[in-house]
């Protein structure tokens, strides 16, 4: 689906600049109808709206409130403006996301603890979306700040590797959403390349950063996700700004992205280890060690 609203952007308008750079809202369209497409095939037809069902389609419901979102922001929606849907959008997820352990498992003062974490966790990922437009520096013939091939490399390597997290935190079907969001976005690293009028990536940003947080977001609640490494993908988005130092932003635009992927590879590519690290060896570990550590107790007693 991303793929074939992708060639849509590739032939629509080529040539005419002024056209071109009126299809950044459809990079959100196609992120979020490849979403669409599939969540169908991997979670099938949703029964109803119940509580349960909400937390585990939310990444959709993210995507699709991403649309309109995406389109303020393809048409040059002022900077400062722009953080106020974002946060309300953010809002909106947190709070149908965490609705039901605030209301039967935590305490009050667990429940503001994780709602202003999680919160600030949500603005980070926006700002990298704005880190994403301004680094890695694009090439000569794209405007500053509508991101390009660069930032589309370094997404991808992102969502890719989030996506393994998850599927090492002991929930395969989030791990294969990850995989979704990965698929549909790679197809703008083609339409960045070949259509550097069109700012794609503006309209699919804000697509991109909701349905990450549902993912992260239910994975750390409602899987085995560790919280640590949720914090280490955040991490990953500060490590990608390697390319707006001085020495790298001297270099071609392609270095500085290179730069900026594998700096982020570092932090995620740890997040990775480290859930596989939680879920595998140290549970295992602990399997084996514990009944010999309630006889040794029971010995003591």
């Amino acid at each position: 689906v991303s793929t074939a609203l992708g060639a849509v952007i590739l032939l629509w308008g080529r040539g005419d600049a002024e056209r071109g750079a009126r299809l950044g809202w459809l990079g959100g369209v196609a992120l979020a109808a490849a979403s669409l497409a599939g969540h169908l095939g991997v979670l099938g037809a949703p029964a109803s709206l119940g509580v349960t069902v909400t937390t585990e389609w939310l990444p959709l419901y993210a995507a699709l409130v991403g649309v309109p979102l995406g389109a303020l922001e393809a048409w040059r929606f002022e900077r400062g403006w722009r953080w106020l849907p974002r946060a309300l959008a953010s809002a909106l997820l947190l709070g149908f996301m965490l609705k039901a352990k605030v209301q039967y498992t935590w305490t009050t003062g667990e429940a503001v603890r994780a709602v202003l974490l999680t919160g600030a966790a949500c603005m980070v990922a926006w700002l990298f979306v704005d880190i994403l437009r301004h680094s890695p520096p694009p090439p000569d013939d794209v405007e500053v700040g509508e991101g390009g091939p660069g930032a589309a490399l370094v997404t991808l390597t992102w969502l890719g590797l989030t996506a393994l997290t998850l599927a090492m935190g002991s929930s395969l079907k989030l791990g294969m959403l990850g995989g979704v969001l990965t698929a549909a976005f790679g197809p703008f690293l083609v339409v960045t390349w070949f259509r550097r009028d069109v700012p794609a990536l503006r309209g699919a940003f804000p697509v991109m950063a909701l349905v990450w947080q549902a993912l992260v977001l239910r994975g750390v609640f409602y899987a085995s996700t560790p919280k640590l490494a949720a914090v280490l993908l955040i991490a990953a988005c500060f490590g990608s700004g390697i390319s707006t130092w001085p020495l790298v932003r001297r270099r071609p635009w392609w270095q500085g992205a290179l730069a900026s992927t594998a700096m982020l590879s570092v932090f995620a590519a740890s997040a990775v280890g480290l859930t596989y690290y939680e879920t595998f060896v140290r549970a295992e570990a602990e399997a084996q060690e514990g009944p010999g550590d309630e006889e040794q107790l029971r010995a003591d007693r």
